[in-house]
């Protein structure tokens, strides 16, 4: 009886440690300590206790990074998006960096596009620390592949391009289009993954 006595205080201190409130049993102190632990090992998807106070569930979803290779194919498309932007801000026209490198710009436009790259860079590290984050830079990344395909199918470049064949820029969408199969298919193992260990 003392050992289990002990036992059943020390949840209940640790329970009041991660920040759960109102536990009325230790069972419930048990659960929360389980759930933390599941959170930091092998089920970044598990959802916490009811009995969890607001704050502790805050606290729970600030730290509830996607699975380890999902996020590192996340930070890789921070570290792509932040050398795209410099690039355009510079007017460094290299593929990849630089989707249609070879047209005529002007360079207020490359500067605007450089802007509006950080809404993009925001985005993934955003996703790379928290999971919900992530349905939102799918969502984007696809939009962007689609528009891609549009401008590399249009009238209009194919005005600027003077017959030239447009092959390079379908390359570059290819290999955007690429990385974003690969972060589905990480999320969707990392969501099928979380659901089997719950």
């Amino acid at each position: 009886m003392p050992v289990r006595r002990r036992t059943q205080a020390s949840a209940r201190l640790a329970a009041q440690h991660v920040g759960a409130k109102r536990l009325a049993t230790p069972s419930q102190a048990l659960s929360t300590i389980a759930y933390t632990d599941r959170l930091s090992r092998s089920a970044p998807y598990a959802d916490p206790p009811k009995h969890c106070s607001p704050d502790f569930n805050r606290l729970m979803i600030n730290n509830n990074p996607p699975p380890l290779l999902l996020r590192l194919a996340l930070w890789a498309g921070a570290a792509y998006f932040c050398c795209m932007a410099v690039a355009h801000f510079f007017g460094l026209k290299y593929p990849l960096l630089f989707v249609y490198y070879d047209v005529p710009f002007y360079a207020y436009q490359d500067k605007i596009i450089s802007f509006a790259v950080v809404a993009y860079i925001c985005l993934f590290v955003n996703a790379a620390l928290d999971r919900r984050a992530v349905p939102a830079a799918l969502v984007a990344l696809g939009v962007t592949v689609l528009g891609l395909s549009a401008v590399n199918g249009s009238d209009a470049l194919e005005t600027v391009l003077d017959g030239r064949s447009p092959i390079a820029y379908w390359m570059q969408t290819g290999l955007i289009a690429l990385y974003f199969i690969l972060l589905i298919v990480l999320y969707a193992v990392g969501r099928r993954g979380s659901q089997s260990v719950e």
